[in-house]
């Protein structure tokens, strides 16, 4: 029983090594992919939605089509109006909040996307014995949305955890927020912590409470290998380490 709980960390993240790994591989010839329609709507939004409130930088809008659906607007500015929609334009995938609209107003771009209830800098971590497993789930939950949009050349380098929430149906996904291009040679190859600090984030709020603990109690080894990973070393080497 003791041997499973050791390696219950590495035999999940393994479990969904394939699904990253597949999707890193799309993601680097996304660029070769036909381009899905976009509709970028002309005019003030509020004829489609209604006001409920503020949050922080994000208003909270009911659908007026759809009367129980919530949903999330951001603004941005349209100073790179052409790059954030081509950007935007690309994204899909089931770990990323849905785009529901996007309007051209007042010199700004306002995105509508999917409401999400709870986000993970919510989740008191510390008052909960996650197993192992379930931090894996959760830290491969996210892998998958930041490695899809990292290879979408879409910066991660100001996430946060309160970008990670989680859907009604228990999906970890990632919301689109502060949408920026960015160009790296070797995006492979650039240091983990620099590109994603958002995952040693994720990583250190569920695991802070175990690094003063027995040996029988704390991390296992593998768990503390792949947190070793996440603070040093590339994302290939990160994603080589959750394949073996």
């Amino acid at each position: 029983m003791k041997a499973k709980v050791l390696n219950s960390f590495q035999r999940h993240l393994k479990k969904d090594s394939s699904t990253v790994m597949n999707s890193s591989r799309v993601n680097r010839t996304a660029s070769a992919q036909p381009t899905k329609m976009f509709v970028i709507k002309s005019g003030s939004p509020w004829g489609d939605y209604d006001y409920i409130k503020r949050l922080g930088q994000t208003i909270l809008v009911r659908q007026r089509s759809s009367y129980f659906r919530l949903a999330n607007m951001q603004e941005s500015p349209a100073s790179n109006f052409i790059q954030q929609t081509q950007v935007l334009a690309r994204v899909s995938h089931p770990n990323i909040a849905s785009i529901y609209d996007v309007y051209y107003y007042v010199d700004k771009i306002l995105l509508v996307t999917e409401h999400l209830d709870i986000s993970l800098d919510q989740l008191d971590f510390q008052s909960y014995e996650l197993e192992e497993w379930e931090m894996a789930t959760i830290i491969a939950e996210a892998l998958k949305g930041l490695t899809y949009i990292y290879f979408m050349n879409i910066s991660c380098q100001h996430l946060k955890m309160a970008n990670f929430s989680l859907s009604v149906n228990g999906t970890i996904k990632l919301s689109l927020e502060n949408v920026v291009h960015r160009e790296v040679e070797n995006p492979m190859f650039a240091p983990v912590l620099l590109e994603l600090p958002v995952l040693e984030e994720i990583i250190g709020a569920m695991t802070i409470s175990r690094y003063h603990t027995s040996a029988d109690q704390g991390c296992s080894k593998e768990a503390l290998s792949f947190l070793s990973w996440s603070r040093s070393g590339s994302l290939q080497n990160l994603l080589d380490n959750v394949s073996r």
